[in-house]
């Protein structure tokens, strides 16, 4: 009994006297703007490919973050379809990225971007008009079922 009681004074001196400080942040957060290169604060997407680089689809096209500067894809300088919002960005296995961009809220486009040629193609040109159906019947998950 004895022992057990010297155990829990002991127990409650080091709780009470031992130095409790909460640990140091693990990382930093830094907050990135137009004023640091971004097309627009308007992001609807975002993902890292295979090698690293961040690609943000916002109202203005893509852009791909290296971890200092921003550089800007779009329908002027590398045949986006066009400048609406990117809903989707993927990656496949061979480095290119597939977008889904949406004009009005309703029309989906769908852009193949090669990040080694920084041009991107529309969907049905893509696989030279080879497709075995109609662009317009490929259908997103959310445009099926209703959104929670």
């Amino acid at each position: 009994m004895r022992y057990k009681s010297l155990f829990i004074t002991f127990l409650l001196f080091n709780f009470l006297f031992s130095s409790t400080r909460g640990q140091d942040y693990l990382f930093g957060i830094e907050y990135l703007t137009t004023e640091d290169g971004l097309a627009s604060t308007l992001t609807s997407t975002l993902t890292q490919d295979s090698k690293g680089y961040i690609w943000i689809g916002t109202s203005f096209g893509l852009n791909r973050y290296d971890g200092y500067q921003f550089q800007l894809f779009n329908k002027e300088n590398n045949g986006l379809s066009t400048n609406a919002i990117i809903q989707s960005i993927l990656e496949d296995d061979s480095g290119k990225l597939w977008l889904l961009l949406e004009e009005d809220g309703q029309t989906a486009l769908y852009n193949i971007f090669d990040p080694q040629t920084a041009q991107a193609l529309p969907l049905a040109q893509y696989f030279a008009d080879q497709l075995p159906f109609p662009v317009q019947d490929i259908y997103r998950i959310g445009q099926i079922l209703p959104r929670e």
